[in-house]
């Protein structure tokens, strides 16, 4: 790739990774007319299309890439198909897998076929070959990129030492920001598509605005120990920079927009700082549900939690005690969002959340899935389907295999329906 070449893809990298999808496809188009050879081209491409919701031209690519000599594409470009949920591999791309993954031991990105291959035996039915698989993917990403658990078990302690959240008396004028929390792989994208399908709201990319805040406050003196000591005029300003960033990302013509990052559950107290009336929305999954579905995504950075069960269950128990945290500072505000809630009465759910938010009932709502917009998230091709009854339970015909973890997350699930009162 020449010089002039490597500088256009890296302009459509930077703008698939800022959410302008269709911008980055007529780069990455472009650049693969000047060099149609070129694997990384073609994955990323692949990758725009799948955000734009355009699956039959990613798996295009993507199967372009399963032929090539070099393995760590090959991995994932069968990652890729596997990740777009919906594509199902045949019964030669599988027996293609088990032979490449014992082949090929020792490579480094032997993890991504490991993730696809689980995902294949899954669709056979063949739970027990899925999970081995499973096991051997995620441990081998477990070594390199282990659970740092003590660091925030602190984080979430010195949370629960804050007894008040000042903050300005209104906030500054402009769009208001729907705040979507949980854990991830628990419904948030789907949540943020039903929100974004009203007239109202203007659904936008994943938003690190709050956390980059929180982080300039530990930078400062420890996120903590400030939060508490914020003066108005402090939180009025930080308002008002979240705005200025999220500004450029909106067209301006709704009320509202959503900011859907789950790891804000760290930072409610932040969020109620800043925007004293915010609406939350906390979406929660069954935990055995939510522990197989981080554990079969494969996360390219953050949540490292998810690459072992106990880490997952570890996160789990941290999660619960900062919103029980918030639950007591700020009784009765947050919606907590049952996935399976919404799954077994859709409507009645979403009138809920949609009253929570403040949002008139509107029957395009109940159709989210026909909204044409990117979507950057693992769960970008199941939010373009009508809301499905299978992931309820999906979980269970691993748990013959998940040894004490199952029962471990049985516990946490009991503790989840007192604590949100599902």
């Amino acid at each position: 790739m020449t010089d002039s070449l490597q500088t256009r893809f890296r302009e459509g990298l930077a703008l698939f990774d800022s959410g302008r999808v269709e911008d980055a496809i007529k780069i990455f188009e472009s650049c693969l007319r000047s060099d149609g050879n070129n694997p990384h081209l073609v994955l990323n491409l692949g990758h725009a299309y799948s955000a734009r919701g355009n699956t039959e031209r990613a798996v295009v690519l993507y199967r372009e890439l399963v032929d090539s000599n070099d393995l760590g594409m090959v991995y994932a470009a069968c990652w890729s198909l596997a990740d777009l949920k919906g594509y199902r591999f045949d019964q030669a791309e599988t027996n293609r897998m088990k032979t490449l993954a014992s082949q090929s031991t020792a490579h480094p990105q032997r993890f991504l076929l490991m993730f696809a291959l689980g995902r294949a035996l899954e669709q056979k039915n063949d739970y027990e070959a899925a999970f081995k698989a499973l096991l051997e993917g995620n441990e081998q990403v477990a070594k390199e990129r282990p659970f740092p658990g003590e660091p925030w078990r602190q984080l979430a302690s010195a949370l629960q030492s804050i007894s008040h959240i000042p903050g300005p008396a209104h906030a500054p004028p402009g769009p208001a920001p729907l705040f979507i929390v949980g854990m991830p792989r628990s419904g948030s994208t789907l949540v943020e598509q039903i929100l974004g399908a009203h007239s109202c709201v203007e659904a936008t990319s994943e938003l690190p605005f709050i956390e980059n805040i929180a982080r300039s406050l530990d930078r400062q003196g420890g996120y903590t120990s400030l939060l508490p000591r914020l003066s108005p005029e402090h939180c009025r300003q930080g308002a008002v920079t979240y705005l200025d960033q999220a500004r450029p990302l909106l067209t301006g013509q709704c009320d509202f927009f959503t900011d859907k990052w789950p790891n804000n559950f760290w930072y409610i107290g932040l969020i109620r700082a800043l925007f004293p009336g915010a609406r939350i929305i906390n979406v929660v999954r069954n935990p055995l549900d939510n522990a197989m579905g981080v554990y079969k995504q494969y996360f390219g950075h953050a949540n490292e939690h998810s690459f072992r069960l106990e880490w997952v269950a570890d996160y789990w128990e941290i999660y619960l005690s900062v919103m029980g945290h918030w639950g007591t500072l700020f009784p009765g505000e947050i919606l907590h969002f049952s996935y399976a809630g919404m799954v077994a009465n859709p409507e009645a759910a979403i009138r809920n959340l949609l009253d929570y938010c403040n949002l008139e009932f509107e029957e395009q709502v109940l159709r989210f899935h026909e909204t044409e917009r990117a979507v950057m998230t693992p769960s970008g091709q199941q939010v373009r389907q009508p809301i499905y009854k299978t992931a309820v339970g999906s979980a269970e015909p691993y748990r013959p295999y998940m040894g004490k973890a199952a029962a471990r997350f049985d516990q946490i699930a009991a503790r989840a329906d007192s604590l949100f009162d599902l």
